[in-house]
């Protein structure tokens, strides 16, 4: 598991929705019991996501026997983040016939983990972002209600 160093340099994994299912359909193919190959076939029978289309792309043109260094540099949606070119490293070497099972069961904990500190991220950012509707809508109305009063008395003493 060593060429899936994502933990150990800190780099921050970036993931999809559609990745995620991808490798989720991918791995439960295959603990089923299909091929590597007819697994990744499975996960991107519905190409309705870019991710998806591009990775049949790349399926098709993998067993028409192309380099995929060159594959990956055509199809910038496999490649855009770590995470999902860690996942293309990983479906390579299984369709050279090495066991992935171990490596999609990590890179599916550290897609989790990538979205656990995406959302706890965002939750962080929340009440700034809220503050200012109120800040920029709602105190005003509440200060002129406040303050209308006291400049209408000052008003009527002049």
């Amino acid at each position: 598991m060593g060429f899936l160093a994502l933990k150990t340099t800190g780099a921050a994994i970036v993931t999809t929705p559609s990745v995620l299912k991808a490798l989720q359909g991918i791995r439960l193919k295959m603990q089923s019991g299909k091929s590597v190959s007819t697994s990744i076939e499975a996960a991107a029978a519905s190409a309705d996501d870019p991710f998806l289309k591009a990775l049949k792309i790349w399926k098709v043109r993998m067993d028409l026997g192309q380099d995929s260094v060159v594959i990956l540099d055509g199809l910038p949606e496999l490649r855009s983040t770590m995470g999902r070119r860690a996942l293309m490293t990983v479906l390579e070497k299984g369709l050279r016939g090495a066991p992935i099972d171990d490596y999609l069961g990590e890179l599916e904990k550290e897609f989790y983990l990538s979205a656990e500190n995406s959302f706890d991220k965002h939750l962080q950012i929340l009440p700034m972002k809220m503050m200012a509707p109120l800040m920029l809508l709602i105190l005003p109305g509440i200060m002129l209600l406040l303050i209308a009063p006291l400049l209408f008395t000052v008003g009527q003493g002049f």
